[in-house]
């Protein structure tokens, strides 16, 4: 019997912004208004795995040999 063990962990994170423009009309002139918007992110995830593999190990005698065709 063979047993295999395994473990893989990964952490990420990760920082940025969203922009955006509203607008909107202040009388017959448009009005843009910028929104910035702070953005972060964390992910955390952790794989295990287990595996038994069983082994047979067979001999044999050899006792005629059939033509290849």
């Amino acid at each position: 019997m063979i047993n295999d063990f395994n473990e893989s962990r990964t952490v990420t994170q990760s920082y940025g912004f969203d922009a955006n423009i509203a607008s909107f009309l202040a009388g017959i002139w448009p009005v843009f208004v910028p929104i910035v918007l702070p953005r972060e992110a964390y992910n955390e995830s952790q794989l295990r795995t287990a595996t038994t593999t069983k082994v047979i190990h067979k001999t044999a005698v050899w006792l005629k040999q059939l033509p290849m065709i």
